[in-house]
């Protein structure tokens, strides 16, 4: 029993992720009946593979000696759940500093039932303490910040005209939306970041609607590795994977059928070379379900920082039926695993690899759309970013609760 403990005593699975705290200006956001905001962190890419990742952990632990049989002088480095970006279920994988014959994965999945797959990765073999270059992406477009964008004309951006005084004067009023989380443990803290600005227009008159998601930025302000030397030696801390920007639409009731038309989205896929040549977009998404911005980090690099800026979605309102809409940034963040010299002597467990914050903003009502979204404290025009986005340190402090992970506080300053 002592060695198993001995074995699960590793940096990474001491990890912990907290529940973030959101804000809008700097102050934080209490939900209405016409507005929500929420965000939270989860080991996956939601709440559904979050639970399935920990429960796969927890059968792994339980079936340690069935394994131990089954791997025997393999070179496996750990184990434990993972999936990669095809698969949305975790599978059994290891980290391995070589390939892993066949016959034992599948020997793995007899193991289980065959209720999960098994898979093999290859794992980096570094010498100890090898340094890692990190770097950001600043997006390369002409798109500005604020609500208005080069790619699209000036009935796009303005949604299709006003509608009397419910619209009039609203045209560039936009909200600063941020969530700030905290990874790791009580000494060692990494921070991830997402900002947003956000400009949402409903013409009740001509049934026309706009929508800007303007991600500033996300990422994370290091990796836990840098300072963390016991985690150094399983792998880098977590760094950007990916990224999604999804606009839904919410119907009332049971309805099923198409909500908006789309007449302005922005950017397309063939605008991609403009933002990183290290970032892959996908575009998905209907009528019914909405649109959604998929980036993928097509570089090895680990990165810090992607700053995509403006994403837009503009038409018309085909259905009486919309009742509101969701807006949804993720980002994706993965620990890369690695092999030091000397390898350990036996294989470890590990949690799943992936971790996701999310940030989602609900609109409930779109009956005077406008003037409500204005009374949320918008700004207008071009802002000092200093003054309002709350990740700023010298504006907060953080504790240590009870469990050990930290929380996040406002000053008095």
């Amino acid at each position: 029993m002592d060695n198993f403990n001995e074995m699960q005593n590793t940096a990474y699975n001491k990890v912990h992720l907290n529940t973030p705290n959101v804000f809008i200006k700097d102050k934080r956001v209490d939900s209405s009946e016409f507005f929500s905001v929420d965000a939270t962190t989860l080991r996956g890419i939601s709440a559904e593979i979050n639970d399935e990742s920990e429960q796969l952990y927890e059968l792994l632990l339980n079936k340690k000696d069935d394994i131990d049989r089954v791997l025997k002088s393999q070179p496996v480095y750990a184990i434990g759940p993972s999936f990669d970006k095809n698969c949305f279920s975790p599978s059994i994988t290891c980290w391995v500093t070589s390939c892993l014959e066949q016959s034992i994965l599948e020997q793995l999945e007899e193991l289980f039932n065959y209720e999960y797959i098994a898979e093999s990765e290859v794992i980096e073999v570094v010498e100890p303490m090898d340094g890692i270059v990190l770097s950001s992406d600043h997006n390369t477009t002409e798109r500005s910040h604020g609500g208005n964008d080069a790619g699209c004309s000036g009935d796009d951006r303005s949604g299709g005209g006003h509608s009397g005084d419910d619209n009039s004067g609203d045209d560039d009023k936009f909200i600063s939306v941020s969530s700030v989380a905290h990874v790791g443990t009580e000494d060692h803290i990494q921070t991830l970041d997402i900002r947003t600005h956000f400009h949402a227009k409903i013409d009740q008159i001509n049934q026309k609607f706009f929508i800007n998601v303007d991600v500033i930025t996300c990422g994370v302000n290091e990796v836990l590795s840098t300072k963390w030397k016991q985690l150094a030696r399983e792998g880098y801390g977590y760094s950007l994977e990916s990224l999604r920007i999804e606009i839904a639409p919410i119907a009332s009731g049971n309805y099923r059928g198409a909500l908006i038309w789309e007449d302005c989205l922005f950017p397309r896929e063939e605008n991609v070379t403009t933002i990183s040549d290290e970032w892959k977009l996908r575009i998905a998404g209907t009528c019914a379900t909405g649109y959604i911005w998929h980036y993928e980090l097509k570089s090895d690099v680990p990165k810090l920082e992607f700053r995509p800026g403006s994403h837009i979605c503009g038409g018309r309102i085909v259905s009486e039926n919309l009742c509101g809409f969701r807006v949804t940034v993720t980002e994706i963040l993965r620990f890369k695993f690695t092999s030091y010299t000397p390898k350990p002597s036996r294989y470890r467990f590990m949690k799943c690899p992936k971790i996701a914050h999310v940030l989602e903003m609900t609109f409930n009502d779109l009956k005077d759309f406008n003037k409500k979204f204005a009374t949320l404290g918008c700004h207008t025009g071009d802002v000092d970013e200093g003054t309002f986005l709350v990740s700023d340190m010298s504006h907060n402090k953080t504790t240590i609760t009870n469990s050990g992970i930290v929380d996040f506080e406002r000053s008095d300053d």
